[in-house]
């Protein structure tokens, strides 16, 4: 399975492919027909093998549900490099709402990639029949203007919050 936008492709790392990760990123590229990005550090950093090592578990504990809290990693179609990485945090307790996580490789921001991979993973989210998820939420720094931008054109809206995070939120309509 894959999602595609007009510039991307999408593929989520199965529970499989999120356990290599933690050890092997670049043969989970490999395996999805993905060019290694030129700056690979941030995604074998201790911090990201901390986050697949969470997804996996949580794909483990509720397996039906891996598609909403596992890693999608977006592929320009131009040139077959990752050019970012998008994915939910898992469900709530009542199945309804996600959090929204992503990150793009230097070289690839301000370009539209993560509007289009952003728009694409809302798209499925709300339209996925197993859970009837009604609200996606992110949090971002308040000066992050590129991500308020991202949100903003994917119809997210900022909740007044106090705090060291902003939080953005979008309803199913």
């Amino acid at each position: 399975m894959r999602l595609e936008t007009p510039q991307l492709s999408l593929y989520p790392l199965t529970p499989d492919q999120l356990r290599q990760a933690k050890r092997d990123f670049q043969g989970v590229l490999r395996s999805c027909g993905i060019k290694e990005p030129e700056a690979i550090n941030l995604w074998e950093s201790l911090e990201r093998r901390r986050i697949y090592a969470a997804k996996a578990k949580i794909a483990a504990r509720n397996p039906g549900a891996w598609l909403l809290a596992t890693s999608w990693l977006a592929m320009n179609k131009s040139d077959r490099h990752m050019v970012a990485e998008v994915g939910f945090k898992g469900l709530d307790g009542k199945g309804e709402s996600l959090e929204l996580g992503y990150a793009t490789l230097k070289k690839y921001q301000n370009q539209g990639f993560m509007s289009q991979a952003i728009n694409a993973l809302c798209q499925f989210a709300f339209t996925q029949t197993q859970y009837k998820v009604s609200r996606l939420f992110a949090y971002t720094l308040p000066g992050n203007i590129a991500s308020h931008r991202v949100l903003a054109k994917n119809n997210f809206r900022r909740t007044p919050a106090s705090g060291k995070y902003w939080l953005w939120e979008r309803f199913n309509a």
